[in-house]
């Protein structure tokens, strides 16, 4: 059966507590019950009409392709109240301009998040930016997983060194730093 002939608003999946799936396929209100959500081949395009998650406390999002900026991150996060366990798995390769932190703390991340998880973090400002955002603001935070792309070394415009001193500046937590040499 395919979901796009079905009408989305007769459709409800209210007993539904994990689900996988592909945000182009599946609109986001027959699954908006789950407590654990993946979204594969997600685009930045998908956070903009998407509903909210009030259960939601474990998303595992993996970018299959060019990764566009945290804005669409940041859209998905102001839909998930609960949210305690983030992953993001990104492409290697990222296409964005300049990010700017929200001014306030989304709730998720400031009363709920436990642990971030970040595979593919390229060396620049955003990235960085992003770490920096969630270990500023997470009260909650644990642990925070940090894999580091190295390729094409080129694109690192800070060096490892840096990237591990300036978030182990943040006592408060156990961070993990993981190398992906390439």
């Amino acid at each position: 059966m395919c979901w796009k002939s079905l009408n989305p608003c007769q459709l409800s999946l209210s007993k539904l507590v994990r689900a996988e799936i592909d945000p182009v396929d599946v609109p986001s209100n027959v699954i908006d019950n789950v407590e654990f959500l993946c979204m594969n081949h997600t685009e930045m395009d998908t956070f903009k009409s998407i509903s909210m998650f009030r259960n939601l406390i474990h998303i595992k999002l993996q970018f299959n392709s060019i990764f566009r900026g945290w804005d669409g991150v940041v859209e998905l996060l102001q839909n998930c109240p609960r949210l305690e366990i983030l992953f993001i798995k990104k492409w290697f390769l990222s296409l964005s301009r300049d990010w700017k932190c929200p001014s306030l703390a989304l709730e998720c991340v400031l009363s709920h998040l436990r642990s971030c998880t970040i595979l593919n973090f390229q060396c620049y400002g955003n990235d960085l930016r992003f770490a920096t955002y969630i270990l500023q603001n997470a009260r909650r935070l644990q642990d925070m997983t940090i894999n580091i792309t190295t390729y094409p070394s080129n694109w690192m415009l800070l060096g490892k060194r840096q990237i591990i001193e300036g978030l182990s500046s943040y006592p408060k937590i156990q961070l993990n730093l993981l190398y992906n040499l390439l």
